[in-house]
């Protein structure tokens, strides 16, 4: 567990979380128990809900891995207060570690000191711009990959078509996770003051 603090909200950042993770957010901020208890493990479907005094959303993006060469699935949960912003995860996510860096270096947009929503505004930006960074390496490889396919002989083929319906499985059931951003209009209310409640706004706005 890291936290660092800009101006007056903090970013508190978990990494595989432990009983003992749980029971400090239980006891400090006495989150919901089934909240509690959604982030002791992964879970498939992205979502979005409000409580009385914070958002809980969880994300999914596509993150390259080198060991397996191919794009994974991988999950943040995202605890919002008036002061505090939580990300809960299960493994290392290289854009969200950079982000982390450039807060640390004080390196990051002005606007993320204003409100937790700004920050988490901005947040999303990084991990959506590496998103797309990502996609695009995807299409440069399939780009090659049918300049190459005429000399391969059927078996190869064959080898290669399972390889690409694996990857696709596994892209398929990310797409599955996309949250409904359309319910993001309007969330927030009450927690923040109107103009940090455009950022929510906004980021509905831009995925839908």
């Amino acid at each position: 567990m890291e936290k660092i603090q800009i101006q007056n909200i903090n970013w508190l950042d978990i990494v595989d979380p432990k009983k003992k993770d749980i029971n400090y957010l239980k006891q400090v901020f006495h989150f919901h128990p089934i909240v509690l208890n959604e982030l002791s493990i992964p879970t498939l479907r992205a979502k979005v809900e409000q409580y009385d005094h914070y958002l809980y959303m969880v994300l999914h993006f596509p993150i390259y891995s080198p060991k397996e060469k191919t794009s994974k699935s991988m999950e943040i949960d995202f605890l919002i207060t008036p002061t505090y912003l939580i990300t809960v995860r299960y493994g290392k996510i290289q854009p969200l570690f950079e982000f982390w860096k450039k807060c640390e270096a004080g390196e990051h947009d002005p606007h993320i000191q204003e409100s937790t929503a700004s920050l988490l505004y901005c947040m999303l930006q990084e991990l959506n711009s590496f998103s797309l960074r990502q996609i695009d390496h995807i299409s440069k490889k399939i780009d090659k990959i049918e300049k190459e396919i005429e000399e391969l002989s059927p078996q190869e083929r064959l080898k290669l078509v399972e390889k690409l319906a694996h990857q696709l499985r596994r892209t398929g059931s990310t797409v599955r996770k996309e949250i409904e951003w359309s319910k993001l209009y309007g969330l927030g209310k009450g927690l923040w003051k109107e103009d940090a409640q455009e950022y929510v706004n906004r980021l509905r706005e831009e995925r839908i």
